[in-house]
C-alpha cells in the first residue's frame, strides 16, 4: 500500500447497520462495536480523519 492510499479518508456511515447484519456471537459484535467507537473517538480527539494511517496510530496506542 503506498503512502497516498494510507492518507485517503474512509467514509462508512452505515458501519453499525452492517455490523448488526453479521451473524456473529453477541459478545463479538459488542467488542467490534466498542473497537469502532473507540477508534472514532480517537480520531475526533486527535483531530484526524479516519484513514489507514490513523488506524495504525490507534492500534499502536491500544497495544501499548
Amino acid at each position: 500500500m503506498d503512502s497516498s492510499s494510507e492518507s485517503n479518508g474512509v467514509w462508512f456511515p452505515q458501519w453499525s447497520e452492517v455490523l448488526n447484519r453479521l451473524r456473529l456471537p453477541e459478545l463479538r459484535l459488542r467488542a467490534y462495536r466498542q473497537a469502532v467507537v473507540a477508534y472514532l473517538r480517537f480520531c475526533k480527539q486527535s483531530r484526524q480523519r479516519a484513514t489507514v494511517a490513523s488506524a495504525r496510530q490507534f492500534m499502536v496506542q491500544v497495544a501499548a
